[in-house]
C-alpha cells in the first residue's frame, strides 16, 4: 500500500526516500537527485504540458478520448481496461485472419 493511503506526508523527502527503499529502489540516490533538482526541468515541462493538453490532474490517462484520473486499485484498473476493450471491440469481428469491422 502506498504511503499517501497510510496518511503519510509524501511531500516530505524523507518519506519519499523510505518509499523508494521499501520498493527496493535506491532511496539515497533518489533523495540526492531530488535535492539536486536533477530532473526538475523534465518535471517542469510535464507540468506545462498538462495545461496544454487540458489535463486537470496528475496522473491522468486518456483512453479513447476518456480521461481516467488519479489513483486506482488493480481491480479498478481491470474494470477500466475491460470496459475500454468492450468499447474498442464493439462492432468488430475477429477471425483467424484478424479483426476488423463487422460486414453490414
Amino acid at each position: 500500500m502506498f504511503s499517501y493511503q497510510q496518511q503519510k506526508d509524501i511531500g516530505n523527502p524523507v518519506v519519499l526516500r523510505e518509499i523508494m527503499d521499501q520498493l527496493g529502489l535506491d532511496g539515497a540516490a533518489f533523495l540526492k537527485a531530488l535535492e539536486a533538482g536533477t530532473y526538475r526541468s523534465e518535471v517542469d515541462r510535464d507540468w506545462e504540458a498538462k495545461a496544454e493538453l487540458g489535463i486537470q490532474g496528475i496522473p491522468t490517462y486518456r483512453i479513447h478520448g476518456e480521461e481516467i484520473r488519479g489513483y486506482h486499485t488493480p481491480q479498478e484498473w481491470r474494470t477500466i481496461i475491460l470496459d475500454q476493450s468492450e468499447k474498442t471491440m464493439a462492432g468488430m469481428v475477429c477471425t483467424s485472419e484478424g479483426c476488423g469491422p463487422a460486414a453490414e
